[in-house]
């Protein structure tokens, strides 16, 4: 088996690259973010204990240093130049999504995106920015579906509800 067939899934993002000043307040470093998926079940075990404790248990910091062993060697598959320069790594598990997100399974995004989410007119009239508060509107990921396209449309499609009014609004009780 290749080193790409054992690749996890990730999302790579250079938030430095985005921000045209930081060459001049940072210069020769960048930062980059990676999403990884995970089973929150590898975590489970750890699930009613502190941060604190967590950290001090060698089994919970052997298995984040694994994972971010994998996800930084699949990153450099993309950065190949970043070998050798990285200088920081700081690696979430599932209990700090549930922690600092509020979550229960360590999701990093809030609905689940597997088919029932697309399954049934009542899921169908869910996913939509209108809400039963006068003037509130939702928009992203959880108005819609999950991509950055997706996301665009969805502020495109709230800004439409928001602005064109009632002839483009679904009526209350036919929402929920």
């Amino acid at each position: 088996m290749s080193t790409a067939d054992q690749t996890p899934f990730l999302f790579i993002s250079n938030e430095s690259a985005k921000d045209p000043d930081w060459p001049l307040t940072h210069p020769n470093k960048s930062t980059s973010e990676v999403i990884a998926v995970v089973k929150s079940s590898l975590f489970e075990k750890w699930a009613n204990t502190t941060h604190e404790a967590r950290e001090k248990d060698e089994e919970y910091v052997a298995l984040k240093q694994h994972l971010t062993k994998s996800f930084l060697e699949a990153f450099y598959l993309h950065f190949p130049k970043a070998r050798g320069h990285v200088v920081y790594t700081s690696l979430g598990t599932p209990l700090t999504m549930n922690k600092f997100l509020g979550r229960c399974h360590g999701e990093v995004y809030a609905l689940d995106h597997d088919i029932s989410r697309f399954d049934g007119v009542d899921v169908q009239r869910a996913l939509h920015p209108q809400t039963c508060v006068e003037n509130l509107f939702l928009t992203g990921e959880d108005a819609f579906v999950v991509s950055v396209t997706a996301c665009m449309l969805s502020g495109y499609v709230t800004a439409a509800r928001a602005s064109w009014g009632s002839w483009f609004s679904v009526p209350c009780h036919l929402l929920y």
